[in-house]
């Protein structure tokens, strides 16, 4: 499976161009970074993702700008949402669908526990219905138990192994597909897939923050 990062440089959300120019000068990142294809074996298909920000994992020195967006993702997984994540999401997704709405739903991936997802995104399934015209479910995709966060046990087994899919949201259908963070985009990948095996005619994600690790870019470099 291909999975694409495109370019999110866009007029309205310009706070990832920032910090992406920042470290491309302090790391020499090549400028083609949020173009990069990255291949997962065992697939024959191609996803792309776009993010509103990135995310420095607590274990690097941060700028103030840095925790800023460490703590608008922490808010956000708690089920704060700031209208600005939110605006960001919705010029994104008027990029994705240029115009065809009827074309698109939007459906998350869930979280380890009912409630959390309903906590994390009921609100903010809410606000991008109002405002791009979308349907905005969280029916589509659904966990069958409730487990502790990958982030506490660690991501041992495939956590879509636990998913339901309701294709009758999204079959024949364009998927914008929404998470908090994308690390290294399995989980993204294998729910793209399973949407696509049910049904939809395309997926693309959209996530708040992509993790970003100094360490590994600077020895790519």
């Amino acid at each position: 499976m291909l999975l694409q990062r495109c370019d999110n440089r866009t007029p309205k959300t310009r706070n990832v161009a920032t910090t992406f120019h920042k470290y491309r000068k302090s790391l020499e990142f090549d400028v083609s970074l949020h173009q990069k294809t990255i291949t997962i074996k065992k697939s024959i298909m191609e996803f792309s993702y776009y993010y509103t920000m990135e995310y420095l994992p607590t274990r690097y020195e941060a700028s103030q700008s840095e925790w800023n967006n460490r703590r608008a993702v922490w808010n956000f997984k708690d089920g704060d949402c700031s209208s600005a994540i939110i605006d960001s999401l919705v010029n994104y997704i008027n990029h994705i669908v240029c115009g065809y709405k009827s074309d698109y739903v939007i459906c998350f991936i869930p979280a380890s526990t009912s409630q959390k997802t309903s906590n994390r995104y009921g609100y903010v399934a809410r606000r991008l219905s109002e405002r791009t015209g979308i349907q905005a479910t969280l029916s589509a995709i659904t966990k069958n138990s409730d487990s502790e966060s990958g982030h506490i046990t660690g991501k041992s087994c495939n956590p879509t192994a636990d998913f339901s899919f309701n294709s009758s949201y999204f079959k024949g259908k364009k998927v914008i597909l929404i998470d908090d963070v994308i690390t290294r985009g399995r989980t993204f990948v294998d729910t793209a897939t399973k949407l696509t095996i049910n049904g939809a005619s395309s997926v693309v994600g959209l996530f708040v923050a992509k993790t970003v690790n100094p360490d590994r870019n600077s020895l790519a470099a």
